[in-house]
């Protein structure tokens, strides 16, 4: 399989999988990415379902991400068929 996708996106996923969990500051600190590179990649690997972003309680105005399990994943589908054919806010949709 051939992957597509930007350099800073790649950089970004490596370090999800090296470290697991990170913030954007790690992020951008261990890929020595700029701030806008890594917001970027985050939201384009968030759009593509590779990450979830989970609150971080040590500091609430952070958010960890993590690569999406498939356990994850199944969850999300078995909510969304819970709720039906409810109109979801745009960015929970699943």
């Amino acid at each position: 399989m051939k992957v597509s996708a930007p350099h800073s996106v790649l950089k970004v996923y490596f370090w999800l999988v090296e470290k697991k969990e990170l913030s954007q500051k790690d992020l951008r600190d261990l890929s020595n990415l700029s701030e806008r590179a890594v917001r970027y990649a985050l939201e384009f690997l968030k759009k593509e379902r590779l990450i979830v972003e989970i609150v971080n309680f040590l500091d609430i105005r952070s958010k960890i991400y993590k690569i999406a399990s498939v356990a994850h994943l199944v969850e999300q589908r078995s909510c969304k068929s819970q709720v039906g054919s409810a109109n979801l806010p745009r960015g929970l949709e699943i």
